[in-house]
């Protein structure tokens, strides 16, 4: 759904928001800027195994990585609580389920996971872009990238 919200005063001094619906766009795609990169990545993101996306919430993230990935892409969510919870219980078992090429979702959920990961990540056989991980910016998650 398009639309625009309008805020006005209230009868009792407060704010009075209402929203206008102009269209609704069920299932529409609205093309982003890395599809192209993500599809053809750049010479210089050839160079790197994992390839981490964070952004606010709710912007496309998800939706940009699960349109552009392979068919064979494993996909993840950590948004689901079983998947999360053995994740977070023993990483490197949770690893060990994991196969190549990658999308883990939500990583922000499981951030013991990216140790694992970066074990994976050093392998000499694992080619460039085989891991996707995204996530939205949480400040305890930064801390597990430092």
């Amino acid at each position: 759904m398009i639309g625009f919200f309008q805020r006005s005063m209230g009868s009792d001094g407060g704010f009075l928001v209402k929203m206008q619906c102009i269209a609704i766009l069920p299932n529409m795609w609205f093309r982003r800027t890395y599809e192209e990169i993500l599809r053809r990545p750049t010479e210089a993101l050839r160079l790197f195994p994992v390839w981490l996306f964070l952004g606010p919430r709710q912007v496309g993230k998800s939706s940009l990585l699960r349109r552009c990935a392979e068919p064979d892409r494993q996909i993840v969510n950590l948004d689901d609580l079983a998947t999360r919870g053995r994740a977070n219980r023993d990483p490197a078992l949770f690893a060990a389920d994991l196969r190549l090429p990658l999308l883990i979702d939500e990583i922000q959920y499981a951030p013991a996971v990216l140790s694992a990961i970066k074990r994976l990540a050093d392998l000499p056989t694992t080619p460039s872009g085989a891991i996707l991980l995204r996530g939205f910016c949480r400040q305890e998650f930064h801390a597990w990238l430092d």
